[in-house]
């Protein structure tokens, strides 16, 4: 899928009941687009530790340090709560599987030759 290994990060708080559903996912686009980068897997367990690591809400995945929602993406107060992907998958706080494949494609090192977005 890519030229380079990708950084891709999993954070969640401990509870979140959508941290499961969200890592499933994740693995499967990553093995459906060919992505051999592993997941680090964190939990969280404090609001410092939630900013340092740029955690958005529960669960967050990042990309080469990059938030799948983009950079711009409104940081919550409270970093450690349920978050709320638009569109969402099967709950509103697991992204759609497309969000996370654009995730993949967005920085122009990461694509394959001649691969469009999906």
């Amino acid at each position: 899928m890519t030229t380079q290994s990708l950084a891709v990060e999993f954070m969640f708080a401990p509870g979140c009941p959508c941290a499961q559903p969200a890592l499933r996912l994740l693995r499967k686009v990553l093995a459906e687009e060919h992505c051999e980068s592993p997941v680090i897997v964190r939990v969280i367990a404090s609001e410092e530790e939630a900013m340092r690591r740029g955690v958005r809400g529960s669960p967050t995945i990042l990309v080469d340090g990059v938030d799948i929602e983009g950079p711009a993406f409104h940081m919550p107060s409270d970093r450690l709560a349920c978050r709320r992907y638009e569109p969402h998958g099967e709950y509103a706080g697991v992204p759609d599987a497309a969000v996370i494949r654009q995730a993949l494609y967005v920085h122009p090192g990461k694509r394959r030759p001649g691969a469009a977005l999906r």
